[in-house]
């Protein structure tokens, strides 16, 4: 049997992560003097609150080799061969503390795969491989096939603000200032797992959403996953208008909408909404 186990910051939803047996280790938030694991003993919301009162931001860490290492004696006991997909190294150090710990296994199957992404970019990895768990893969086959996918996954975000990003140490003070006071709405984009700020719109957030609307259209013919994802915090009503043009461009895919957790909280803010699909080649970065 093969287990899929991934961190809290693939963003799926406890119904998707039910359907397709798929293992999480949370990832830990600083916060107000207290240590809380997302997902489970905090919210996006009181994260918001919080520093809606007093200006300071969480401090987001990846789980801790000892963390992993419980989760995978769990299912090396039980007979199970493990596959791990996790947060971009470039971005924390999951990866690293989940090896740390798959050594210790020095007799069992235990895969660790970089997804190079974050959020729900890594969420569409994750439910790739439990998808080839229950068509029936072995354990190889769907380790090459994953990491054969991991280039081809196109991550797009849009943030109301720049202020989350520059007190996360995510851009400069400088951008910061000038995007905010030019009216500047930002588009992130994951690029060989690193978060790259890119186009950069003045005026209403509506052409950004517009942008993100058009680059789906224009990837529309390119994209080889059945499913794609529109990942938001607090921004409903644009994910709903975003799931509705798409389902109607590109009819033979399945458009889900998920709600970001705690890290995606903490770096990007409210208001933030992106969206994740795989093409049929790696994406381009001109001009990113």
């Amino acid at each position: 049997m093969i287990q899929i186990v991934t961190d809290s910051t693939c963003d799926l939803s406890l119904s998707l992560l039910n359907k397709f047996n798929i293992l999480v280790v949370p990832m830990y938030l600083q916060f107000q003097n207290n240590t809380y694991k997302d997902g489970i003993n905090i919210s996006p919301e009181v994260i918001y609150e919080g520093v809606a009162t007093t200006g300071e931001l969480p401090v987001t860490a990846a789980p801790s080799s000892s963390d992993y290492y419980d989760i995978f004696k769990s299912q090396v006991d039980a007979g199970k061969e493990i596959i791990y997909i996790g947060t971009s190294s470039k971005l924390a150090s999951a990866i690293q503390n989940a090896k740390i710990a798959a050594n210790e296994f020095k007799d069992q199957k235990i895969k660790v795969i970089d997804s190079l992404n974050i959020s729900t970019g890594l969420g569409l990895l994750v439910l790739q491989a439990a998808e080839y768990v229950k068509a029936g893969l072995d354990f190889e086959t769907i380790d090459i096939k994953i990491r054969e996918t991991v280039p081809k996954v196109r991550t797009t975000f849009i943030v109301d603000s720049l202020e989350y990003l520059r007190k996360g140490g995510r851009c400069t003070s400088l951008e910061s200032i000038m995007g905010n006071m030019l009216g500047i709405k930002p588009m992130l984009h994951v690029i060989e797992g690193k978060l790259v700020l890119g186009e950069k719109n003045k005026g209403k957030r509506e052409k950004l959403v517009t942008a993100l609307l058009n680059q789906v259209i224009e990837d529309a013919q390119l994209i080889s996953s059945k499913k794609i994802i529109i990942i938001h915090s607090i921004a409903h009503e644009e994910a709903d208008y975003l799931k509705s043009e798409i389902s109607r461009i590109i009819p033979d895919r399945e458009v889900i909408i998920l709600t970001a957790g705690c890290v995606i909280a903490s770096h990007c803010g409210p208001s933030t909404i992106g969206i994740n699909y795989v093409l049929k080649e790696s994406p381009s970065t001109d001009g990113e």
